[in-house]
């Protein structure tokens, strides 16, 4: 019998070095039910001139952009450092730009054509019901760290760490 005991420590320890290197992404990923999604690219759209839209996405997103696709996006309006945004309808009562955002969607396993998402590929879920979002930057980078709730009990964590292309 103890001579099976060494063996048997060194197979525990194999199995839980394996499960070590299963998990989920530091950064610069969502996830939906344990299945994780790489953005690497950040853009915030129309800042400053309507309700802001900032994409997190696994390609470089522009109006002329064509390929599959992973993203998340919220509406937002300010990007305040240190500031935790809520999810709240923008046609509310008591909707404060500089506290909530007031939509927010993902994307996974899409594609997008000439700048549009074709929303019949993959899977594209609008229907956020709670969330975070808090925002940090730190000199030319911004931190996004976000816990979403979308219907059907669709939970979704991600973050977000690098640059991000703003249009206005």
């Amino acid at each position: 019998m103890k001579k099976f005991l060494p063996g048997i420590a060194a197979i525990a320890m194999l199995l839980m070095a394996c499960g070590k290197d299963s998990k989920m992404p530091t950064s610069n990923y969502f996830s939906i039910n344990g299945q994780s999604f790489s953005v690497t690219y950040g853009l915030l759209q129309n800042y400053r001139t309507d309700m802001g839209e900032l994409w997190l996405s696994s390609i470089p997103l522009n109006d002329s952009v064509s390929g599959k696709v992973d993203l998340i996006y919220f509406e937002i309006d300010t990007l305040i450092s240190g500031r935790t945004y809520t999810f709240y309808p923008e046609d509310s009562t008591g909707f404060d730009r500089t506290k909530y955002f007031s939509e927010a969607g993902y994307v996974y396993s899409g594609e997008i054509k000439r700048g549009e998402i074709d929303k019949s590929i993959g899977t594209v879920n609008l229907d956020i019901r709670s969330g975070k979002l808090t925002v940090n930057k730190q000199g030319d980078e911004y931190l996004f760290d976000y816990s979403l709730q979308f219907g059907n009990e669709q939970m979704v964590n991600g973050n977000y760490r690098g640059k991000i292309t703003v249009t206005e």
